[in-house]
């Protein structure tokens, strides 16, 4: 299975944070045209998951990252119409998991290419196009194994708080 997000740095407050995760076992097939996971295929809108890490304060957090881009064909088509944000052709996509309520100014990397800054907030409809970066590259890079994707957070917009634990009912006696 995929490890965690490793090689996080230290936190100092207003400080950008990188989470970043090692992928191994992934390699091309070059008679299919896709990227195997383990030599496993892995058809097109099927994703890799991290394991649960925290960043910029936020707990329970994962990278997803889609080896074969995210879209498959049929759905590709239709979402290139709806939007002009996403290069749907790319050979992968990749998107953090947050909490709802978490507001996050962050920028993506998978090996040596890295998305501009955006801000993304998670509400409760689930995945939105900002969360997810899909790179212009429409082939992998070769080599692939070791491939390090990953996050770095250069601002926590609005910080998510635990509601408070409810206090016991007293009675007087």
């Amino acid at each position: 299975p995929p490890l965690p997000p490793s090689g996080r740095q230290a936190h100092s407050p207003g400080a950008p944070q990188v989470a970043r995760w090692t992928i191994r076992g992934l390699e091309v097939d070059k008679k299919r045209q896709q990227v195997e996971y383990c030599r496993v295929p892995m058809p097109r809108g099927r994703y890799l998951q991290s394991r649960a890490f925290s960043i910029a304060g936020v707990d329970g957090c994962h990278l997803l990252f889609w080896p074969n881009g995210q879209y498959p064909h049929a759905m590709r088509r239709r979402h290139l119409r709806l939007t002009t944000t996403l290069n749907v052709d790319s050979w992968c996509a990749l998107s953090l998991a947050a909490p709802s309520g978490t507001h996050l100014q962050l920028r993506f990397h998978i090996g040596g290419r890295r998305s501009d800054a955006r801000e993304c907030y998670w509400g409760v409809a689930g995945n939105l196009v900002q969360q997810v970066w899909m790179p212009e590259d429409k082939v992998p890079p070769t080599p692939l194994e070791d491939l390090v994707v990953g996050v770095e957070v250069l601002r926590n917009i609005r910080r998510v708080v635990a509601p408070p634990k409810p206090r016991p009912r007293t009675t007087p006696r």
